[in-house]
């Protein structure tokens, strides 16, 4: 029958037969030989040791405040350093300022104007009234001018400043105007001297 027994040495509980009680008998735990002896206890498990929290070593980051840089403890609401809670946004720097830019609506578009054109009636009033005054042709060159100029003055003033040239659609005007008069005045001069001749 077996009995139970522990080892003098390691303190291992064993179980050995009846006839081995009072012999030495070898422990298969450390192997060291002792005298089994029957009705042993065995040795009570001693307690695992409380661990305390507190004392145990921190696995966590250590944190450190946005404002000031002090260090923080675990769960807390105020830095100890400058009094500012570690959650609210760290200031701007002094001196630093967001670039602002123009913005437009997004269904008109960005001004833009391009530079005034000359009208090309206008210059072709001028071209034709002088012309009819250094070639005295008359109203072969006079009339175009005159339509041309007054054209011309309709365009600039219906182009919303767009075009230019108003300047030379009036001296077109006035060179066909002249052209026209002077070729007049002299045929009728001639008509006149003709009809008193001999």
């Amino acid at each position: 029958m077996p009995v139970n027994t522990n080892c003098e040495h390691c303190g291992q509980q064993l179980q050995v037969m009846e006839e081995h009680i009072g012999r030495p008998v070898r422990c298969p735990k450390c192997y060291q030989v002792f005298t089994a002896k029957a009705g042993a206890a065995s040795p009570a498990a001693a307690p695992p040791a409380a661990t305390d929290p507190a004392a145990a070593p921190s696995m966590q980051p250590a944190k450190f405040c946005p404002h000031c840089g002090s260090s923080l403890q675990a769960g807390a609401p105020f830095c100890p350093g400058c009094g500012k809670s570690p959650g609210e946004p760290p200031p701007a720097p002094a001196g630093v300022q967001a670039p602002s830019y123009p913005s437009f609506p997004q269904s008109v578009p960005a001004p833009y104007q391009s530079a005034p054109g000359t009208c090309g009636m206008a210059t072709a009033s001028l071209v034709l009234g002088i012309i009819g005054i250094v070639a005295c042709f008359g109203p072969l060159a006079g009339v175009p001018a005159v339509i041309c100029g007054h054209m011309a003055k309709g365009q600039i003033r219906n182009s919303g400043g767009t075009l230019q040239g108003d300047g030379m659609a009036t001296w077109g005007l006035v060179l066909g105007y002249f052209s026209i008069l002077a070729t007049c005045l002299v045929f009728g001069l001639g008509v006149m001297g003709g009809g008193h001749h001999p």
